[in-house]
């Protein structure tokens, strides 16, 4: 199964000025991390501190990912990544050594 790295950032120009509207909708935005995380679309999820962006890691396939991040559209933008393992990778170097 593929894994796929995403780095969100919370669009800005979005949010409300009025912290208890922005409390809310940061409840939201956890709610459905946990509720992903625990239906297993999400594999891991952090917030980088000081911030308004972070991280999650998911497991499946492109159509997987696309599920996950439109649920936050368009308040989250994403950058997406796909991760490639160490056992691929040596793999991908005997490969390349046998020429």
């Amino acid at each position: 199964m593929a894994k796929y790295f995403l780095s969100w950032e919370i669009d800005r120009a979005r949010m409300a000025d009025d912290p208890k509207t922005i409390a809310t909708g940061w409840k939201m935005l956890a709610a459905q991390v946990r509720a992903n995380m625990e239906s297993g679309k999400t594999a891991a999820w952090g917030a980088f501190p000081g911030s308004l962006s972070g991280y999650s890691i998911v497991e499946g396939t492109e159509m997987d990912v696309m599920q996950v991040t439109m649920q936050f559209a368009p308040y989250v933008s994403w950058e997406v990544r796909p991760l490639v393992g160490i056992g691929e990778v040596e793999e991908f170097l005997a490969a390349a050594a046998e020429g």
